[in-house]
């Protein structure tokens, strides 16, 4: 092996000057840094590692983007055998975005959905965007105001639930605040499942619950995203996935991005800073002795619990002889609780059969410089310490595959 530690065999035989001046050029191309080795243009068993590091990344952006959209990055397109929907209504006459309303989504008979992104039942709250416009004859006049905020979405499924297609959950509870200059709060989201849940496609979840804290949107500063709330789900019964990256069971609490720092010149880094990214809830998912959870697909979780705190919002440009503003702090995260008491067996390549994560925000970039006198960016957002996570196993965990294993959790230190 060569002293990177790549077998010999990744590097091409041809040393010539050409082909290692071809090769150091072509690697100038996707990373400058590297093209820093200080001296001439350095071997290609050095070299090579740093290229097929590259291409790997590239390979697995590519994959990514080339792969349907998961449900969760569809939610306005996400529909539903059985609907229950509050979406509050947009701004208007300088009021903020109205409320979504409480959703209470009870089911005793069975739901097949044929189709993609359709679930059996769908429960959503949705808060009003805090957007309206004034029309001023030659153009209309936007005018921001707060996001609503959504009410709670409680689910309590009783019978079998059946779903063929991609991004087809069995059950989708969600509670979304709306966008505003200040994001409106995402509701607490309950789930209880004690009929049997099947899917069959690729980001087909058998529950998907979420909640979201509306992001705070237009140039005002220091705003903080909207803060989303708590997320049960109780599973007593089985559910069966078969499609890639399909899970389980999907918990998620996600606090929203704050808002942009303004870039009006003559206004120093504490009044044009980026908001805080809002606080997230936490997150529960609790297996009972008669609940039994398999998947067969790539990347998909028996259980996955998350609790992720929002960004923070990027600072205002510096203008007018002031430095860049600073962004805005990451938003605190909520615990994250995964409790097993049934059966939980997954077959396929990264398949998790209890992943848990609590990830307070990333901390918004500073903005940019803009200056003659003061060229200077502003100061990253901090982010902070994450929730505590605890598992629980005292039923039987399988799993089978390529990076498999039982359990996986992952919350920062401060």
């Amino acid at each position: 092996a060569s002293e990177t530690g790549w077998p010999t065999s990744t590097v091409s035989s041809n040393t010539s000057p050409a082909a290692t001046a071809a090769l150091f050029n072509f690697h100038c191309q996707v990373n400058l840094g590297a093209c820093i080795f200080g001296g001439g243009v350095p071997d290609k068993a050095k070299l090579a590692p740093h290229v097929l590091g590259y291409i790997a990344v590239q390979t697995t952006a590519l994959t990514y983007l080339d792969a349907p959209p998961q449900p969760e990055e569809m939610l306005d397109t996400l529909t539903g055998t059985i609907r229950a929907v509050s979406q509050g209504g947009w701004a208007f006459n300088f009021g903020d975005g109205e409320p979504g309303g409480a959703v209470s989504l009870t089911n005793t008979a069975a739901v097949g959905s044929t189709g993609d992104y359709a679930a059996g039942l769908l429960a959503k709250s949705v808060g009003g965007t805090g957007v309206w416009s004034v029309n001023l004859g030659l153009f209309n006049l936007p005018v921001y105001t707060n996001g609503g905020a959504a009410g709670p979405v409680t689910v309590d499924n009783r019978a079998a639930i059946t779903t063929d297609g991609i991004s087809s959950p069995a059950i989708a509870a969600l509670s979304i605040g709306g966008l505003g200059v200040q994001g409106g709060r995402g509701g607490e989201v309950t789930v209880t499942t004690a009929g049997a849940l099947t899917t069959s496609g690729s980001g087909a979840h058998g529950v998907l619950a979420e909640s979201i804290g509306g992001r705070s949107i237009n140039d005002s500063p220091s705003v903080t995203g909207g803060v989303a709330g708590a997320v049960l789900v109780t599973v007593k019964s089985a559910i069966v996935t078969t499609g890639t990256k399909a899970y389980g069971v999907l918990a998620r609490s996600l606090g929203g991005e704050g808002s942009r720092g303004d870039s009006a010149s003559g206004v120093d880094d504490s009044s044009n800073a980026g908001g805080r990214g809002g606080d997230s809830g936490a997150a529960r998912i609790d297996i009972s002795s008669g609940g039994a959870i398999t998947t067969s697909g790539a990347g998909a979780h028996a259980v996955a619990g998350f609790s992720l705190g929002g960004q923070g919002g990027q600072g205002g440009g510096g203008n007018n002889a002031y430095a860049g503003a600073t962004g805005g702090d990451g938003g605190l995260t909520g615990d994250v609780t995964l409790t097993n008491a049934g059966t939980l067996k997954t077959s396929g390549d990264r398949a998790y059969g209890m992943l848990g994560q609590s990830l307070t925000g990333k901390g918004g970039d500073g903005g940019d410089g803009d200056s003659i006198f003061v060229g200077q960016g502003g100061k990253g957002g901090a982010s902070a310490p994450g929730g505590v996570i605890t598992m629980t196993n005292t039923g039987t965990i399988a799993t089978q595959g390529l990076d498999e294993g039982a359990t996986k959790e992952t919350e920062p230190k401060a």
